[in-house]
């Protein structure tokens, strides 16, 4: 079997698959541009969030002390880090939270959330 991979003028990845009796083409199309941050609406243990943030750059979840406070979703374990933002503000969070039920669309999964003491605003930006 031989196997290669070209990039045609579409900017697609093609994979050429041969054998003795067999050629197959697979074409990819490219991969769609970063869309940034956007807002989806979730469920949060049992509360419905209409507008989260949703920022595919980052890799945690944070949420606002007077939330976590409003949804009771447990206990609240310490939080020996601090996270430093893209604009070089250090926000040393109030706790960590683990294991919290989100549903988005019809896929439940486990999420871990950092606490902290920021505003919550209607429109799903972070204000500190």
């Amino acid at each position: 079997m031989v196997e290669s991979k070209e990039k045609n003028d579409g900017d697609l990845a093609a994979t050429f698959i041969e054998n003795e009796s067999l050629e197959i083409l697979i074409i990819f199309p490219s991969k769609p541009p970063n869309p940034g941050s956007f807002s989806i609406p979730c469920v949060v243990g049992k509360a419905e969030i209409e507008r989260a943030l949703c920022d595919l750059d980052e890799s945690i979840s944070l949420m606002p002390y007077s939330l976590f406070h409003r949804l009771h979703l447990g206990p609240l374990q310490p939080a020996p880090f601090s996270l430093q933002l893209t604009d070089g503000y250090e926000m040393k969070p109030l706790r960590k939270l683990e294991d919290v039920p989100v549903k988005i669309g019809d896929i439940w999964v486990l999420e871990g959330f950092i606490i902290d003491d920021m505003t919550e605003t209607n429109d799903a930006r972070y204000t500190r």
